[in-house]
């Protein structure tokens, strides 16, 4: 009898038993309850490597359609799944769920308590894969029109920390457009590295499979996040129809610097555009005007911040009025070169964050809600001024 009930745990890996302790755990969380569940299933959830590795469990959650073989899923039942990734293939883990929606912050916190619990590990990776367009509209866009905020997400990434007493060493967030100062501050105090994209995601995004072979060796946080970057850039870098791309990792110590230094420079210029509002608005219209800018929900909304920060010093004159501006700019721009340890792109001015200024006046309720303009409105204030100018 012992031996038969030896035989079915090993035959049957997706009982409640929790996974021998390994260096890594990697958590993919697949919000594919829209247009892209093809794509989540086919270069997401089909594509996590199986085979034995030491370092590293793989768990995912993953939120598609079954019994879908028309490309619209208007008819195709709504389904969540958690796999663990065995020996051999990926193993669903527990009964199908159906209508659980991807974009809200209890489903987010309930899946990634289950792979934290159920795989022990030194190291955390979180990858959110699915809709992103920049912090106007929010991340993992379900069927009922539910996404996650940077506050959603803060939230898990707190409730990880409770179960794990450490932060978050990686957080991956595969969409579109999501390398944004407004979302990686909510984000800083909880993880120790952020890897996301400036522009929309090419192709099939984020390479899984070779994004997580360098955890067959032993690799410290840095490192593996340095090799997603890689590992993506490799992938898209000679294929004639990708003519743009990004993606970069940003050590999360920095960004809430950035976001004070920000603050900084916004109350300056706000300062300048009432003492020397002419030259300063000239100053500004030309930059914006000349900015490496990336889509979203507002078409041109998000502009790279080093390549603003940089169109502007270059069109400040050698004026004493200017000097503090120019001091905080350069501080600035040594603050950003500093946070990204990893820049993959096609895109020459693209340095790897963004920041929302729009091409035409426009602040959505979403917006103004993130912590970020919260707790520095000055931005928000300058994005008024230049157009109330």
């Amino acid at each position: 009898m012992k031996k038969i009930i030896i035989i079915i745990l090993l035959l049957v890996p997706h009982l409640n038993c929790v996974l021998p302790q390994k260096p890594w755990t990697a958590f993919f969380y697949l919000a594919g309850h829209n247009d892209l569940w093809g794509h989540l299933e086919n270069a997401g959830l089909n594509s996590l490597p199986s085979g034995k590795n030491k370092n590293v469990n793989i768990i995912s959650s993953a939120s598609l359609f079954t019994g879908c073989k028309q490309p619209a899923p208007d008819h195709c039942t709504p389904t969540t799944q958690k796999f663990i990734a065995t020996q051999k293939k990926n193993i669903q883990h527990g009964p199908t769920q159906k209508h659980l929606n991807t974009g809200l912050q209890t489903t987010l916190i309930n899946q990634l308590t289950f792979a934290i619990k159920q795989a022990p590990s030194n190291f955390l990776a979180i990858f959110l894969a699915g809709h992103g367009q920049g912090p106007t509209a929010g991340i993992c866009l379900d069927q009922q029109g539910n996404s996650l905020t940077d506050v959603n997400v803060q939230n898990a990434l707190k409730h990880a920390i409770i179960l794990r007493k450490k932060k978050t060493d990686i957080l991956v967030i595969d969409c579109c457009i999501m390398a944004c100062i407004e979302y990686y501050f909510a984000w800083a105090d909880y993880t120790h590295f952020i890897v996301g994209s400036q522009e929309i995601d090419p192709g099939e995004g984020i390479p899984y499979n070779t994004s997580l072979n360098i955890l067959k060796k032993t690799v410290n946080s840095k490192q593996f996040a340095m090799h997603i970057v890689n590992a993506f850039k490799q992938k898209y870098v000679n294929d004639q129809n990708q003519q743009q791309f990004t993606l970069s990792a940003v050590d999360s110590t920095k960004i809430k610097a950035i976001a004070f230094n920000i603050d900084q420079v916004a109350k300056t210029l706000l300062s300048l555009l009432k003492t020397h509002k002419k030259i300063t608005f000239s100053i500004l219209k030309n930059s914006i005007n000349n900015v490496t800018r990336f889509p979203g929900i507002i078409p041109g909304g998000q502009i790279d911040l080093k390549d603003f920060y940089v169109n502007i010093l270059n069109r400040t004159p050698k004026n004493p009025i200017f000097n503090n501006l120019k001091n905080k700019l350069k501080h600035g721009i040594a603050l950003i070169n500093q946070a990204v340890i990893r820049n993959g792109t096609k895109i020459p001015k693209a340095a790897g964050l963004n920041i929302f200024f729009p091409r035409k006046f426009c602040c959505q309720h979403s917006y103004l809600n993130t912590l970020f303009v919260k707790t520095y409105p000055s931005w928000v204030k300058l994005i008024h001024a230049f157009f109330a100018s």
